[in-house]
């Protein structure tokens, strides 16, 4: 499928994280990308998974609060702005 060294090329990294779908089976997968991790960082310390489905759910609920938190603030700015445009063409 794909070679880590191509990706990441000379860089050391620490951390790797790999999501997958909601309708996918991690369990398919873990095994392959597990095995794929860990040949091609040759020397480097082997790869664990750490993630849990608590870890993603809190991923994802922190993803949705800055996504809302984005919106409102955008939604206040217009409204601003089309205030101060209202109130340049009334004086």
């Amino acid at each position: 499928m794909f070679k880590l060294k191509e990706i990441v090329k000379n860089n050391d990294f620490r951390n790797v994280v790999v999501a997958f779908d909601k309708n996918e089976n991690v369990e398919d997968y873990i095994t392959y990308f597990l095995s794929k991790f860990n040949h091609d960082r040759n020397s480097l310390d082997k790869v664990v998974v750490i993630e849990t489905t608590e870890i993603y759910k809190r991923i994802v609920k922190i993803q949705n609060i800055v996504r809302n938190t984005l919106g409102v603030l955008s939604f206040i700015s217009l409204c601003i702005g089309g205030l101060g445009i209202t109130n340049q063409q009334v004086v």
